[in-house]
């Protein structure tokens, strides 16, 4: 085929809304030449449509193949985590060191009042309580818990779901606290915000201070 009969079918494919690559590939030339040789002309109507077709399925189809890579990495990682945990013995001390080190993070400063622990994530505080009760001994009646909740929230469901997951009863629950919102934004999942009390100044002071010497070698 003459280089004109080539030129003038890239003209008409791009006229009817093909893309610069599939004109390329039509007409076996590069990509830049097809853009070169069409990019002055007037695409139809329905040739404009077809254009919005095709970049509206190229987005979803590249949308899809990075939430399949997300998928992929999130499994990778997970696999990485458990190859990485299964070799790891969990004594009393190691269970102090990591909980210090998160208290260090999220927990109250001012170790007067014992150990406060603040955090919205079940598996946190879960996790905290466990290894507040295995490695320092603390047992979990002992222990206080408080609901920071939105006005969405079910103060009885919320209590429920607390009391099960961390196993306390009903008379370790403070009064909850209900945060001012200007606008009601429901965010589902969301089991509030809560904080776990025990008293005990020299321990609170040990776990802080656990934290930073551990800190400090790293």
């Amino acid at each position: 085929m003459k280089k004109l009969e080539v030129k003038n079918k890239a003209l008409k494919l791009r006229r009817i809304g093909h893309s610069y690559s599939e004109i390329s590939t039509l007409c076996h030339i590069t990509k830049s030449t097809a853009q070169v040789w069409t990019h002055a002309v007037e695409i139809t109507a329905e040739g404009k449509k077809r254009i919005l077709i095709i970049r509206d399925s190229g987005r979803k189809k590249a949308g899809m193949v990075h939430h399949a890579k997300k998928i992929q990495t999130e499994v990778d990682a997970r696999e990485w985590a458990r190859k990485k945990v299964s070799s790891v013995t969990f004594t009393p001390t190691l269970m102090q060191i990591v909980l210090a080190c998160i208290y260090y993070c999220e927990g109250g400063k001012d170790t007067r009042s014992g150990l406060i622990f603040t955090n919205s994530d079940p598996i946190m505080m879960k996790s905290f309580v466990s290894m507040l009760e295995q490695s320092f001994g603390v047992e979990r009646k002992t222990m206080k818990i408080g609901m920071h909740l939105h006005s969405y929230h079910n103060e009885d469901i919320m209590k429920k779901f607390w009391s099960n997951l961390l196993g306390f009863q009903s008379s370790q629950f403070n009064k909850t606290f209900w945060k001012k919102e200007s606008g009601i934004t429901i965010r589902e999942g969301y089991k509030g915000c809560v904080n776990v009390r025990v008293g005990g100044a020299i321990r609170a002071r040990r776990v802080v201070a656990l934290a930073q010497e551990v800190l400090s070698k790293i």
